[in-house]
């Protein structure tokens, strides 16, 4: 059975969130997925929650772990099937536990900004390699300041 698809970036699909939960609440009595739908979308909403905190207690981490686990078990129980990506819920409490909260070491909000910057930066250099772009600048910069310091 072919389920529909949703063509969003993260923060898009994030902000649908409420939404969905509250048509899963609607919908959970209807059918035989109605309510691994709903635990599905709730333990997901749960772990987004805790990902927008600005600090976590130790059991805070634990209830993530238990989130990421049972959203896997109530998606895959919907039909679809794990990618990397969802796998990757299961390890961020020991990424949270090394480095802190993930809106320190999370970029989603800025990825779209890298294309916009690579077109500009493509754009204003006609074309030439970024890397070596940035290399030469990098050797200006460093003969430069070494010219100023030892003249």
């Amino acid at each position: 059975r072919r389920h529909p698809k949703l063509k969003a970036k993260a923060g898009q699909a994030k902000r649908l969130l409420p939404f969905a939960l509250d048509l899963a609440a609607e919908l959970r009595l209807d059918g035989s997925d109605g309510e691994s739908r709903y635990q599905c979308i709730s333990h997901l909403s749960d772990i987004y929650h805790l990902a927008g905190k600005r600090e976590l207690t130790q059991e805070e981490v634990d209830s993530w772990r238990w989130s990421a686990a049972m959203h896997m078990y109530y998606y895959v129980t919907c039909g679809f099937h794990i990618v990397p990506k969802h796998h990757y819920f299961l390890h961020m409490p020991e990424h949270i536990l090394r480095a802190g909260v993930p809106r320190s070491f999370w970029v989603y909000s800025d990825e779209a900004k890298n294309f916009q910057l690579k077109y500009l930066f493509n754009k204003c250099n006609k074309g030439t390699d970024v890397c070596v772009q940035v290399l030469l600048r990098l050797e200006r910069r460093f003969v430069l300041e070494h010219l100023l310091h030892h003249c």
